[in-house]
C-alpha cells in the first residue's frame, strides 16, 4: 500500500491484486475506527462509494477514507512549544523537563504537554489529534513523537514496539565512565520494595543499553561524564536503571541517584530516527543538549 494524506483525507493505492479490499483494510487500520466511516458511506473506491466488500482489480484502484478527529479532551495553553518536526501526520515536539505528558486525573489540566500541543493547535489552526506514541518521565527532557490521526496509531505503536525506532539519550552521570562504549544486557523488574522503582533483575524484562562516553569534566567539583545512551529495548526507566546498575548514576535522580542542585534530572531525549510510513524516507530528528560543566577534559 501507498499512503498519501490530501486535504484531511487518507489516500491509498498500490493495493494488493486480487485481494478483497475490506481484509487489506482490516490489515492496517483498526476496524473499529474504520467501519463507521463505511457506514456512513464516507469512504470512497475509485470514486464510488464503499458500501460493501470488493476485489481489488489494479495497483490503480485508489481508496479514500476521511480522517475525522473527535474533539480533543485535553485543556490547553498557549506557552511557545518547541517544534522539531511537523507534517500531516506527525507533530514532533520537545518536552520542557518538569512537564508531565498528560494528567489521568485531570485531563483539562492546562499544565501537562499535550495542553501544550492543543494550544499550539490552535494557535496554528491544525485539524488533528494528539497520540503519543511514547512517554518521557516528568523529569526527562527532549523528543515526543506525536501521531495527528487516530487510524495510524496502532501501525505505530508496533513500530515501536519491534524496536523500528532508532533513540537515544543525552544524560550527565556521576564519575569517570570507563571504557568509553559499554554495552549493558540486563532484564529489568519491578523493585517490589519501592513503589514505581525498578531495578536489574534475573527475572526481569530483556533491557540493552549502549553508553558512548562523550566527554569528561565535573560539575559542582564532581566527576562527571556526558554519555550518549542508546536503547535497544525500551523498559521502563531503563537508562536510569542500567547506570545506577554500573554504579553512574545520573545527576539528579532522586530515585536511582543522589540530588546535587535544584536544576532536575540530567536526562534529555535527544535523537529519534524512522522510516516515514508515508514517504518511506528516512525521518531522523535531533535535539542536542549540552550539560554546563564547570570544566571540561
Amino acid at each position: 500500500m501507498r499512503y498519501q494524506i490530501i486535504n484531511d483525507h487518507l489516500i491509498i493505492d498500490q493495493l494488493k491484486v486480487d485481494t478483497d479490499l475490506i481484509s487489506q483494510i482490516k490489515s492496517a487500520f483498526p476496524m473499529r475506527l474504520v467501519q463507521p466511516l463505511i457506514n456512513q458511506k464516507m469512504v470512497s473506491f475509485n470514486d464510488h462509494v464503499l458500501t460493501t466488500t470488493i476485489m481489488v482489480r489494479s495497483i490503480h484502484d485508489r481508496l479514500i477514507i476521511p480522517l475525522i478527529e473527535p474533539a480533543i479532551p485535553y485543556g490547553y495553553h498557549h506557552d511557545p512549544l518547541k517544534v522539531l518536526y511537523e507534517d500531516a501526520l506527525f507533530l514532533i515536539v520537545s518536552k520542557p523537563k518538569g512537564l508531565i505528558i498528560y494528567d489521568p486525573i485531570d485531563l483539562k489540566n492546562p499544565h501537562t504537554l499535550v495542553a501544550m500541543i492543543h494550544g499550539y493547535y490552535q494557535t496554528h489552526g491544525v485539524n488533528g489529534g494528539i497520540y503519543y506514541l511514547h512517554r518521557l518521565d516528568k523529569d526527562t527532557s527532549g523528543i515526543v513523537v506525536c501521531v495527528k490521526h487516530a487510524v495510524f496509531v496502532g501501525m505505530l505503536t508496533d513500530y515501536f514496539t519491534k524496536n523500528h525506532i532508532h533513540r537515544q539519550y543525552t544524560a550527565l552521570v556521576k564519575g569517570v565512565v570507563e571504557p568509553k562504549h559499554i554495552v549493558i544486557d540486563q532484564p529489568i523488574g519491578k523493585n517490589r520494595h519501592a513503589s514505581n522503582r525498578y531495578l536489574v533483575l534475573p527475572s526481569g524484562k530483556s533491557a540493552k543499553t549502549q553508553i558512548d562516553v562523550i566527554k569528561y569534566g565535573s560539575y559542582h567539583k564532581i566527576p562527571v561524564s556526558v554519555v550518549q545512551a542508546t536503547l535497544h529495548t525500551g523498559r521502563t526507566h531503563q537508562i536510569r536503571v542500567h547506570m545506577e546498575y554500573i554504579h553512574h548514576p545520573i545527576i539528579n535522580d532522586p530515585y536511582y541517584g543522589s540530588t546535587i542542585d535544584t536544576f532536575g534530572l540530567k536526562l534529555h531525549a535527544s535523537h529519534i530516527d524512522f522510516i516515514h510510513p508515508l514517504t518511506n524516507d528516512l525521518l531522523s530528528i535531533d535535539d542536542p543538549m549540552d550539560f554546563q560543566l564547570d570544566t571540561i577534559h
